[in-house]
């Protein structure tokens, strides 16, 4: 930015995926949900996804129509609770009818080469799997703000590196960010 000397820079770098702090995450078998829907992943086998919000259940979803056997893990009390209550009795439907397994109440606890621990009241039981995909959100890329607001009278930070949410919430962001310079 020192070089190019801007006037305002947008920063629209996006986020990164969350990664859960538990034994196992780090293996080759596991993977990211933006990985597994943009085709860049190898997705093999049984799959347990962990994290059943809205993303984790569009996962499921994907991953079923493809032909694998899906299980839903969610710590919560339900599924893509932070979808549209319309869309969400839709995607709730399609699961069922795909055959996902959705385990509510149920937290990963370690996940090993060819099955996932996990805790269901205070209850554990080993399920098989061959991939495991993560859908546990994500977190801002919005360092480089501070080191910007250094050399550049005027940044503005839009979309998912302001906070993480909806494509349409980017768009208006950066359009605000462009009609108000």
């Amino acid at each position: 930015a020192r070089r190019l000397k801007p006037d305002v820079v947008i920063l629209a770098i996006g986020s990164s995926a969350k990664k859960p702090n538990m034994p196992g995450f780090d293996q080759p078998h596991v993977l990211d949900s933006r990985e597994v829907l943009s085709d860049t992943a190898n997705v093999k086998g049984d799959v347990v996804i962990i994290g059943g919000g809205c993303a984790g259940a569009q996962t499921a979803e994907y991953l079923a129509n493809k032909g694998h056997q899906v299980t839903l893990l969610e710590a919560g009390l339900d599924v893509a609770q932070d979808s549209p209550i319309d869309e969400r009795a839709l995607l709730l439907q399609r699961l069922k009818k795909l055959g996902v397994k959705i385990c509510t109440e149920t937290m990963a606890v370690s996940i090993g080469k060819k099955s996932i621990l996990v805790e269901k009241h205070q209850k554990r039981k080993s399920i098989p799997m061959k991939t495991v995909v993560l859908c546990l959100g994500s977190f801002p890329n919005n360092g480089l703000f501070h080191e910007l607001k250094k050399v550049v009278q005027q940044v503005f930070v839009v979309g998912d590196a302001l906070e993480p949410r909806r494509v349409t919430d980017a768009m208006s962001e950066g359009a605000l960010a462009v009609l108000s310079i």
